[in-house]
């Protein structure tokens, strides 16, 4: 999602893809997000499988201020200097989240994210981003205020591109966000996110990979200027563009925010995506 989630969102929505990439509220009202409830690695009893060797390890994040783009503001404060202590388990993440989200987003962003089993939400929004569907239900973030700004065209209806504005807290967040406090936090709350990511299945799997992975998905997702038409076969608004309606559910977000929205999360999610991979 300086930052998906946004996310995505991981964001992030970092998981900051998806804490800015929240979508539109087309689906008819539903009730409260349920605590998450993770599966079981779907690995046979007894098996054991080979390690897997992570291409983006967990030890390598930068965590310096050093090699932001120029006109970048600098970290500041104790936060960005201070990483959270590492956890023992997911278990007792509660409240080392918690500070580590204040810490990188401040007290007042703070409400705009889910107010419990965000490292879970995290987890498995980052994992769904680039699939068909995205639970709304695990989404880390709260939802955007009013109903989507849609009008009737020629041939049906037309998401407006006065509807980005929906976003416009969400995407402040991601740009305010402190970076150094973000990464440090999440590389100290790490084996909180490995373990979240293994009760979905992945026994071998490194959860920093598919952050990067899912980042990289993000910024791929098209820019469309003007409105975009839409179709209502049945309650839930699509595309009426076969490639857009094609799109995961996280470039379908991407699109969904607008297109100088979509640019500023990208721009963030460089950033924190050189970060996650051990680049400058």
């Amino acid at each position: 999602m300086r930052l998906v989630l946004g996310i995505l969102a991981v964001a992030g929505v970092l998981a900051l893809a998806w804490f800015v990439s929240r979508p539109p509220k087309l689906d008819p009202p539903r009730a409260a997000p349920p605590v998450v409830q993770a599966q079981p690695p779907s690995v046979s009893q007894g098996e054991v499988l080979p390690p897997t060797q992570p291409e983006f390890p967990i030890d390598r994040l930068v965590l310096s201020g050093d090699g932001v783009d120029a006109g970048e503001a600098q970290p500041s404060g104790d936060a960005a200097q201070q990483p959270v202590t590492p956890l023992p388990s997911l278990a007792d993440s509660a409240e080392h989240v918690e500070r580590w989200l204040v810490a990188s987003v401040g007290e007042r962003a703070r409400g705009l994210l889910a107010g419990s089993d965000v490292v879970r939400r995290v987890v498995a929004t980052v994992d769904n981003l680039s699939r068909e569907k995205a639970s709304v239900r695990l989404w880390p973030v709260s939802t955007a205020a009013g109903l989507p700004i849609v009008e009737s065209g020629r041939g049906g209806p037309v998401l407006m591109p006065a509807n980005a504005a929906r976003y416009a807290a969400f995407v402040e967040m991601a740009e305010s966000v402190n970076v150094d406090a973000l990464v440090s936090g999440y590389k100290a709350l790490y084996p909180a996110f490995q373990e979240a990511y293994r009760e979905l299945g992945y026994p071998t799997g490194n959860f920093n990979d598919r952050l990067v992975g899912a980042i990289d998905h993000l910024l791929a997702s098209p820019e469309i200027e003007g409105p975009i038409a839409l179709v209502q076969p049945k309650v839930i608004y699509q595309f009426a563009d076969p490639e857009l309606e094609s799109l995961s559910a996280g470039q379908k977000i991407m699109v969904r925010i607008g297109p100088d929205n979509a640019r500023r999360v990208k721009q963030r999610l460089r950033l924190i995506r050189r970060r996650l991979a051990g680049q400058r």
